[in-house]
């Protein structure tokens, strides 16, 4: 249990910032948009918690090309954990209902996209011919 903990330090970090979060929204009132927001916001956590727990030893804050990972969800998507961040971030803003908010999520996807090109462009230089026939397997 430990061993996972240690594996998964920034990623409990990043989980109670995002709860204590909506917990703080939640004293203000719960209704309807804040529970649509909450199930959306812990379905992102929990897939980005499968997505950085399948991904295992080839996770790298920078780009690295260590190895393709292609089980569990990274069989269809190559990026679930880009994904997961912006479902959660779209849940925040669902619960919070701030239109600047969408904005800064509008520029998180991009920069996401922008992260998610230049791993694939070194994943192509690293693995060219596994890596395109991955990618043609798989969305985003």
């Amino acid at each position: 249990m430990k061993n996972y903990l240690n594996k998964f330090s920034g990623s409990l970090k990043y989980i109670a910032i995002v709860l204590i979060l909506i917990a703080y929204a939640f004293f203000q009132g719960a209704n309807s948009r804040k529970i649509i927001g909450l199930v959306i916001t812990l379905f992102g956590i929990i897939l980005w918690l499968t997505a950085r727990y399948q991904l295992g030893e080839a996770f790298a804050v920078r780009p690295a090309a260590k190895i393709i990972v292609k089980t569990g969800i990274y069989r269809k998507v190559r990026h679930p954990i880009y994904i997961c961040t912006i479902i959660t971030g779209l849940g925040g803003c669902i619960i919070y209902h701030i239109w600047w908010l969408y904005i800064l999520l509008g520029m998180f996807i991009i920069s996401q996209s922008l992260r998610a090109r230049a791993e694939e462009k070194l994943m192509l230089k690293t693995f060219p011919n596994e890596y395109l026939e991955y990618k043609k397997s798989t969305w985003f």
